[in-house]
């Protein structure tokens, strides 16, 4: 057992033994999750869409944000998640935003008239926010995907 008072900055697990001396001081990343549900709906945000790693800490994350987000009357809309160990999260955040479905109301078209036609793909606008979870690498990575896939003026 701990004999001196002891102060840590982050939590122990579950089944650690726990004594009087020890003091845990932390941030659980599904407390942020939760925080950052209150901030977007103090902001205005009332139609998400989650897009997150597709494992367990990303689960935990997702459900913590959308669990807050829905009690304060705001809805998600889309939840999507991505493989955390690839580089490109192309296809997820086409999904997220319906540009796959984008795309293929284009090919329809364009199989009905037979001929080339100008088309940009346009992206779902019944949402005002994106809640993100992720490392760093796929973080900094997924941004730049987002401003591509005409995404920009939403909020992240």
């Amino acid at each position: 057992g701990i004999e001196v008072p002891v102060l840590t900055f982050n939590y122990a697990e579950p089944n650690d033994t726990v004594t009087v001396h020890l003091f845990q001081f932390g941030l659980l990343p599904e407390d942020e999750a939760s925080q950052i549900a209150e901030l977007a709906i103090r902001q205005g945000k009332k139609h998400a869409a989650i897009l997150v790693p597709a494992d367990a800490w990303g689960q935990r994350l997702q459900f913590a944000f959308q669990q807050r987000f829905e009690e304060l009357g705001g809805e998600v809309r889309s939840i999507k998640t991505y493989q955390a160990k690839k580089n490109d999260f192309s296809n997820s955040i086409k999904n997220l935003l319906n540009l796959t479905q984008s795309n293929q109301r284009y090919k329809n078209i364009r199989r009905v008239l037979g001929n080339n036609l100008k088309f940009e793909a346009y992206r779902r606008q019944d949402i005002d926010m994106v809640f993100i979870a992720g490392q760093p690498r796929a973080a900094r990575s997924i941004l730049p995907h987002l401003k591509f896939h005409h995404a920009s003026d939403l909020q992240v």
